[in-house]
């Protein structure tokens, strides 16, 4: 008697679980044909990736000027084991919830040992005046490492 009542409550129970779940999102199996089809498949995500880019972060973000002009402050960062020389890329920078860049900046680090970090600051256009510039607490990254 014990176990048919365990049996039927845990069939209740699940039965009740799955409909508080409601209908499942579409995987993104799914959505990729369908933004393939409408034109809107971002074509920077569908090239190719350096595999050194898994490794390199950019953090500590800093707005400067510098010769009258914004600049990025930022560190970059290799989490792999092995140095890098020759480290050359791009970081698109955009407010939090935004997908409009404030600014791609393009950056050099002659060698970075592994596991280590050097500091960068590098000059960029934009419309917006310095103090325009969202606070670096709201700032998102996208890097893309172009050489070696």
């Amino acid at each position: 008697m014990g176990v048919i009542s365990f049996v039927v409550f845990m069939a209740l129970g699940g039965g009740l679980y799955y409909y508080m779940q409601g209908p499942s999102a579409p995987s993104t199996k799914d959505k990729a044909p369908a933004e393939a089809a409408a034109g809107t498949v971002d074509k920077a995500s569908t090239a190719p990736a350096n595999p050194i880019q898994k490794n390199i972060e950019v953090v500590g973000i800093r707005w400067t000027t510098l010769a009258g002009k914004p600049a990025a402050k930022f560190v970059v960062v290799n989490h792999s084991a092995g140095p890098l020389t020759g480290l050359e890329g791009t970081v698109t920078f955009s407010a939090a919830g935004s997908k409009d860049s404030l600014a791609v900046v393009p950056f050099q680090v002659k060698s970075l040992a592994g596991f280590g970090s050097q500091e960068v600051t590098q000059g960029f256009d934009t419309a917006l005046k310095p103090y325009e510039l969202p606070d670096w607490q709201t700032v998102t990254t996208r890097v893309q490492i172009t050489a070696p």
